[in-house]
Formats: C-alpha cells, sequence, structure tokens
C-alpha cells in the first residue's frame, strides 16, 4: 500500500507492507486507505456526522474483492493499493475467472477461492456473491461521485476517483460562479455548471447530462440551495434556476 504525492507514480509520502493471515491484511489495508482521505462534517440538530470522502462500504467491498478473487497461483505477485490525490487503484493479480467475460462482469459471480469468498461472507465483511461489483457502483452513485473504472488484464484493477473538494478562487473569491471554500461532490459541481449554462434546464435533462437517476438530481439540487449557490425563480413548471451571485 502506497501513498503518492501528487497524481503520479514519483514521491511516495506513505507506504505499508502486510504479511498476514487475510482479515488482518483486510483490516490493515482499510485503515491504511481511510488513514488517507479526507473527511467533512455535516450538523443535523445537535448531532455531528462525519463522512468520509468515499464511502466506506465502497473501500471495504473493493478490498474484499481483490483479497477474495486474487490468482494466489500467479507466484511473485502481490496485491497493491495506490493512493494518489485524485484517485486510488486496487491491483488484484489475476484477471476475470474462466468462463466469465467483461460483458458478465458484474452481472453473474464466478467465485475463483469459493472457501475464501465463504470466510470472508461469514465474517460479515462481503454482501452475498454476485452483490460487489453493483454495491459499489450504487454507492458511488448515491454517494454523487464518479462511477469506478475496471480494467481487465494481467491484473485486474479497481480504478475509484476521488473527488474534487477544493475550488480554487478566482481575485474576487470566486471560481465559476461558486464562492471561495465551498466544497462540492463531482456531480455537485457538473450540475451547478450546467445549470449556469442553461437556468431553464430540467431535472430530467440534468439526469441525463450527469447519468445519474431524477431522485439524485434533486438530492445535489437541494444540497447546492442549501449552500446558497442556486435559488429557484418562478414555479417548478415554468421557472428557471438563478446562480446566486
Amino acid at each position: 500500500m502506497i501513498r503518492f504525492k501528487g497524481k503520479d507514480k514519483l514521491f511516495i509520502f506513505d507506504r505499508l507492507q502486510i504479511q498476514d493471515d487475510l482479515l488482518t491484511q483486510f483490516e490493515q489495508a482499510l485503515f491504511f486507505v481511510k488513514k488517507h482521505l479526507n473527511i467533512r462534517s455535516e450538523i443535523k440538530g445537535i448531532n455531528r456526522k462525519d463522512i468520509l470522502e468515499i464511502p466506506e462500504s465502497v473501500l471495504r467491498e473493493g478490498i474484499a474483492n481483490a483479497l477474495i478473487h486474487r490468482d494466489y497461483s500467479l507466484m511473485g505477485t502481490n496485491i497493491s493499493i495506490e493512493i494518489y490525490d485524485d484517485r486510488i487503484l486496487i491491483l488484484n493479480p489475476g484477471s476475470l475467472p474462466k468462463g466469465l467475460d467483461e460483458k458478465k462482469f458484474g452481472k453473474v459471480s464466478i467465485r475463483r477461492n469459493e472457501l475464501i469468498a465463504d470466510l470472508f461472507y461469514r465474517m460479515d465483511k462481503i454482501e452475498k456473491a454476485g452483490t460487489g461489483i453493483q454495491k459499489i457502483k450504487n454507492e458511488m452513485r448515491e454517494a454523487g461521485l464518479s462511477e469506478p473504472e475496471f480494467e481487465f488484464g494481467y491484473y485486474f484493477i479497481l480504478t475509484i476517483k476521488r473527488p474534487n473538494l477544493e475550488h480554487v478562487p478566482d481575485k474576487d473569491g470566486v471560481k465559476d460562479g461558486v464562492k471561495d471554500g465551498v466544497k462540492l461532490t463531482v456531480n455537485q459541481e457538473k450540475i451547478f455548471k450546467k445549470i449556469k449554462e442553461t437556468p431553464h434546464i430540467t431535472a430530467e435533462e440534468l439526469s441525463a447530462f450527469v447519468k445519474i437517476n431524477k431522485r439524485n438530481v434533486e438530492k445535489n439540487i437541494s444540497k447546492l440551495q442549501e449552500l446558497g449557490i442556486i435559488k429557484r425563480i418562478g414555479p417548478d413548471k415554468g421557472g428557471y434556476w438563478e446562480v446566486v451571485k
């Protein structure tokens, strides 16, 4: 596990190597990744809730998936986790199991290591067989984050894109209409920019543009309104959005 400084594989900020039982590998890997991610806080009433920039459930599934589906017959290889400023890579030795092609990936489950999969399920570290990949996609979408990417080759690679939390301001303290210090998720930023370009755009049109369902579009719009970035002028039908200066 390596935390690189920046977006390239040049400068190592932190690293950890684990050679232990699979449960310890899982727990230590999860701890290492969480240590290098950002946390934001939300206040609801008198309670504060800390929110990890990437849902922990996504990290748990990604790490468990690598341990469960690794091809342990490939000698001289390791599971690797690389953390950059803009993404997390989980690299797993071994491509798709025999009998599973890319078209069926995420829909059909073929367990390369059945005993390990059963043990992780009994320890409540994974969902039932065949749901992990879809859960990762759903959790990222629900959090308003970019869809994960999957690569198949000698290594199976899961790429999780980190949200762009910081917005660099212009001289007047505003960047593209967003006030300095305001933090947006990737999807919120896309929605904001599209609303700025097309004030009369509908939730259905935003859903098609951002590629998330209408319910999640409306949740993101509500958040932008709470932040005081946009406001609705007129009724739902016939009205339009206005960017608050």
